[in-house]
């Protein structure tokens, strides 16, 4: 809510028309003075509120487990549709009654033809869908990946975001790349290596056996003794790190099923830099209003939402087991998944929804959700996509370090060791050594020739 009153008054109060704010016609580094200060602000806003809307998503899709797809898929849009329906109306009311503006056209302004959808008029819906498209299947991606991966590892995981960017960037939106810019993604991807090689490796093997043994020997002795073993025993396997339930357990999980979703995390944020990049063309080439962008795009999830649910009828693999929903249990996964969300657990196979209040998670991500987003896609119209997927490793470093804080991170908070201080060490390197240069966007008008700016304005 904050974010979308800034954008609000930022654009339509303080600094005149939207245009004006950041000239998207010119080179970053020629704003006054004035605009770059708020496009940094915003940014920096943009960075704490994708962090703390990244820890709430992980903690509510622990919650949830087999159930997160449906969540995401059928609950999710539907109330970020009527969230943003209401931050709409807000916006509306405040620029007639604050501000007196009244070209809005009333009402109108909703219509998916409105004449406010950009300064050059209506434009077409299609664009909407497909701003949609990949953003809904990126969510669903990644609700089924990201539960067996530890918080701290989603942050050099997620950063590969910066590579599929930068392919995109290259292939699609023409953007010249520099030296500098290579050497950053080659960082990024050498932080992704780095926070699972020491994982890989594992305990030796005696290390292990010797926990085993002792384990059997314990199984008749004191219970607080044979509990401590038996957690060691568990944690003491070679391969990606152990799986945690939202209760804080160890949950097993055979390295196969691990391998895979860790790939699927990665292969899931291509829809994500997909989007962007779209975005960056689209926002640029006709100077989209952001607010009714995001409510049609919202409008769009809705319904590609419904239409990926059957993707929830593979059998997918879940912490401590496997999905097994159907057509024929359709209404009871949603009566299912409603329960869970409510905080109770809808049978004795699922445990993990009353660990945590789903609901009250998920309201702090929502409300977390439409700054991100409305935030996120002013900035990708002001400064470019390949500069957000970049600002996006400050997120994930930011997610790293909270990740220790049980207040945040519930009971997944866990220390920091020391390959995944290094992962986040090169990621910030990574980050540093992007700014030594600025692309060059070739592409003609449609995307106006916006340049990032130079090393000393970033």
């Amino acid at each position: 809510p904050l974010g979308v009153f800034w954008v609000t008054h930022l654009t339509h109060a303080g600094l005149a028309p939207m245009a004006d704010v950041v000239k998207v016609a010119e080179p970053f580094r020629r704003t006054p003075a004035a605009s770059q200060r708020c496009v940094r602000a915003l940014f920096a806003a943009w960075i704490v509120i994708t962090s703390l809307n990244n820890i709430f998503l992980y903690r509510v899709q622990k919650v949830m487990s087999s159930h997160a797809g449906t969540l995401m898929t059928v609950y999710w849009p539907l109330m970020t549709l009527l969230l943003c329906f209401l931050a709409c109306l807000a916006r509306l009311a405040w620029r007639r009654w604050a501000c007196g503006i009244t070209t809005d056209g009333g009402l109108r302004w909703f219509s998916p033809q409105s004449p406010a959808a950009s300064l050059q008029g209506p434009v077409p819906q299609r664009w909407m869908m497909f701003f949609a498209f990949w953003d809904q299947l990126q969510a669903v991606s990644l609700a089924r990946a990201a539960p067996f991966i530890p918080l701290v590892l989603l942050a050099p995981l997620g950063n590969t975001l910066v590579i599929w960017t930068a392919l995109l960037t290259l292939c699609y939106l023409r953007t010249r790349l520099n030296a500098p810019q290579y050497v950053a993604v080659l960082l990024v991807f050498l932080s992704c290596v780095v926070g699972v090689v020491v994982e890989l490796q594992g305990p030796p093997d005696s290390l292990c056996e010797g926990l085993d043994i002792a384990s059997e020997a314990l199984d008749a002795g004191m219970s607080s003794a044979r509990d401590a073993v038996a957690l060691a025993s568990a944690s003491c396997a070679s391969g990606l790190p152990p799986v945690r339930d939202a209760h804080g357990r160890v949950v097993h999980v055979p390295f196969v099923v691990l391998a895979v979703m860790y790939a699927l995390y990665v292969v899931a944020r291509l829809p994500a830099a997909v989007t962007i990049c779209y975005k960056q063309k689209k926002l640029k080439q006709m100077d989209l209003d952001v607010m009714w962008s995001f409510l049609w795009a919202s409008v769009w999830q809705v319904l590609w939402g419904l239409f990926l649910l059957p993707l929830e009828w593979a059998p997918w693999p879940v912490p401590g087991g496997s999905s097994s929903k159907s057509p024929s249990t359709l209404a009871t996964d949603l009566g299912e998944a409603w329960t869970c969300f409510m905080g109770l657990d809808p049978g004795a196979e699922l445990s993990s929804c009353s660990a945590e209040p789903a609901w009250a998670l998920f309201l702090m991500y929502l409300l977390l959700n439409l700054g991100h987003n409305v935030l996120g896609m002013w900035l990708i119209k002001q400064l470019s996509a390949l500069w957000i997927s970049v600002g996006s490793i400050i997120c994930g470093n930011l997610v790293g370090v909270l990740s220790v804080v049980p207040l945040l991170s519930g009971k997944s908070a866990a220390p920091l060791k020391l390959e995944q201080v290094l992962a986040l060490t090169l990621s910030s390197i990574a980050m540093l050594v992007y700014n030594l240069g600025h692309g060059r966007d070739t592409q003609s008008p449609e995307t106006k020739g916006l340049e990032e700016a130079p090393p000393s304005e970033a």
